[in-house]
């Protein structure tokens, strides 16, 4: 939830709250206006608890992540959440996506001063069908002739499906693909995030 939102919720609410004050104080303020006003301030409340409400829910999400990926031996060096491009929205009616640009904390085995560094997608998409028509064409590149030269990311990549969601695992680098890390970082996030699903539903014994 932005700074913004919280404000906007803020200050409706307030507004509605005095509005309510100086009509009880009021003798002439009439019984229909008052419910009214009293309808509009529930209503209020109950939107700014559903913005809170995702916020905490992405937040939480956010940080289980994190978790999980330190676990399996990665930082997180960079994240985003935004809109689908056009192509996305238009082609595989995307909702949202959240990125994160992970580093290994090891280096490479044999190498110097190279890290394995991949990027982590999390699409959101309305409907189940809409989330698996998306996971089949999983390298779809962007519209144009070009595509396929200015965006080699779209060629290193998969994914897997865990509902509405489509989690993409890529690289820039070509021999992550060969030597399979890209493919085993894909399994062991998939097995991470079902066993943290799991852990969700009722009488489940986790640690």
């Amino acid at each position: 939830m932005s700074k913004d939102e919280k404000r906007d919720c803020g200050i409706e609410f307030w507004s509605l709250f005095l509005k309510i004050i100086g009509g009880v104080l009021s003798d002439s303020w009439e019984n229909k206006e008052r419910n009214i006003m009293l309808k509009k301030l529930f209503t209020v409340k109950i939107f700014c608890l559903l913005l809170v409400s995702g916020a905490l829910n992405v937040f939480a999400f956010d940080k289980q992540l994190e978790k999980t990926l330190i676990s399996m031996g990665y930082k997180v060096t960079g994240k985003i959440a935004s809109a689908g491009a056009d192509w996305e929205l238009r082609d595989f009616k995307m909702r949202s996506k959240q990125i994160y640009n992970i580093k290994s904390t090891k280096k490479v085995p044999g190498e110097k001063n190279l890290y394995y560094r991949f990027t982590i997608r999390i699409e959101q998409y309305a409907t189940v069908e809409d989330a698996q028509i998306r996971l089949e064409h999983i390298q779809s590149t962007p519209p144009g002739a070009d595509s396929k030269m200015i965006a080699p990311e779209f060629d290193l990549r998969e994914g897997f499906q865990r509902g509405t969601q489509v989690y993409v695992v890529s690289t820039d680098v070509y021999t992550f693909v060969v030597d399979k890390s890209l493919s085993k970082l894909r399994e062991k996030l998939k097995m991470a995030i079902t066993k943290n699903d799991k852990c969700l539903e009722p009488n489940a014994k986790c640690k």
